[in-house]
């Protein structure tokens, strides 16, 4: 908004709130909302769910929770699953969301296909 005022020339703009952040009001960003915490039933809920997390890393809304963040023991075990080509019994993936940084979390014991995708501070 220009104003004039006896020939001086002032630029004066509105004063406007900046919008607070996802994490200020802890609202899920619009990318990563409709990941809810959920339980899995069946190893075709597992294989939906490892596909989705995957189809959310390709699309550059999910980022994995590398190996080097794992701790010793997590690490080596990880290590010796795969040098045996072993599947193992249960498997742990971690996420977070690049927009918001929300963290999830997929667990699973893969005999049987159950377990579930949490979002990291819900309780359901």
């Amino acid at each position: 908004m220009m104003r004039v005022c006896g020939g001086d020339r002032h630029w004066s703009s509105p004063k406007v709130p900046s919008a607070p952040s996802y994490k200020e009001i802890d609202l899920p960003c619009d990318e990563c909302a409709e990941l809810h915490t959920h339980q899995f039933r069946s190893p075709d809920d597992l294989l939906h769910a490892i596909r989705l997390a995957a189809i959310e890393v390709d699309r550059g809304v999910l980022s994995r929770i590398l190996s080097e963040e794992l701790s010793g023991p997590e690490h080596e075990a990880l290590e010796s699953a795969f040098a045996t080509h072993a599947l193992p019994g249960v498997v742990r993936y971690r996420f977070k969301c690049t927009v918001c940084g929300d963290r999830f979390e997929l667990t699973a014991d893969t005999a049987n296909g159950t377990g579930g995708w949490t979002r990291e501070g819900t309780d359901t």
